[in-house]
């Protein structure tokens, strides 16, 4: 049996965020290895990040999501990337740019596909999340830069971003 085409698209979505998780996280692995941040940080993002992509997964082929207007549940989606975003950057501040980068990525696209009233309440959380991370913390957000190590894993991180920013429009 065919599937609809959206439940095509939002399994490609899925499966494109899914390798997006697993990219980001061998590049935290480059930095472990370059001394920048602990060695779990990668896995436990990976684990995090695919967690959440199964449990949308698991909602959607459900059939969950189908009871609300907005079956691809993207406010609620962002939000928690969001949260795992924040989290490792509060986690790992030394790499914290990086995670301060895909979270514009995840709202830029989650806007693309959301109402403005769902945009508005997207926003407003990430709003909220950074004043907390950026207020109530003394963490030094960080980009490392510098050992050869750190410049290659950061120029990695640079060269994955487009190629997944570029995709799920096509999917829109």
């Amino acid at each position: 049996q065919a599937l609809p085409r959206w439940a095509q698209q939002r399994r490609q979505i899925q499966g494109m965020i899914g390798v997006s998780y697993v990219v980001d996280a061998f590049v935290l692995l480059i930095y472990a290895h370059a001394g920048t941040i602990p060695a779990i940080i990668g896995p436990a993002y990976a684990a995090c990040g695919l967690f959440s992509v199964a449990s949308y997964i698991v909602l959607s082929e459900t059939g969950f999501t189908e009871r609300f207007k907005d079956h691809y549940f993207v406010a609620p989606q962002a939000i928690v990337s969001m949260a795992i975003l924040l989290g490792f950057t509060w986690i790992a501040p030394e790499v914290g740019v990086i995670f301060l980068c895909t979270l514009f990525v995840v709202f830029n696209f989650s806007s693309l596909r959301s109402t403005p009233a769902q945009t508005a309440v997207v926003w407003t959380a990430m709003a909220f999340g950074l004043a907390g991370l950026f207020l109530l913390t003394d963490k030094p957000i960080a980009m490392p830069h510098g050992s050869y190590l750190e410049r290659f894993a950061t120029n990695r991180y640079q060269h994955h971003q487009p190629f997944f920013a570029i995709e799920p429009i096509e999917l829109l």
